[in-house]
């Protein structure tokens, strides 16, 4: 945990916990790496798809660098 947060240490213990917890929201989702990986995921996930339809795009996680998809409308 301290990978994402070296000041964790000096933190306060509210703020621990909400760090962490903000890590392990990013942690169960899932991530690519680049943009790229996460748009091809997307194109995979509209073949696989039975006629429904979910907008997806991907954005850039300011936790782990990585890129995560949602369907929120910024």
């Amino acid at each position: 945990m301290t990978t994402y947060f070296p000041s964790l240490k000096r933190a306060s213990t509210d703020l621990k916990e909400k760090l962490i917890g903000e890590l392990i929201l990013c942690e169960n989702k899932r991530r690519y790496p680049l943009k790229d990986n996460a748009l091809k995921a997307i194109a995979s996930m509209m073949n696989e798809s039975l006629g429904g339809t979910v907008d997806l795009r991907p954005y850039k996680c300011k936790k782990c660098k990585g890129y995560h998809l949602t369907s929120n409308i910024k």
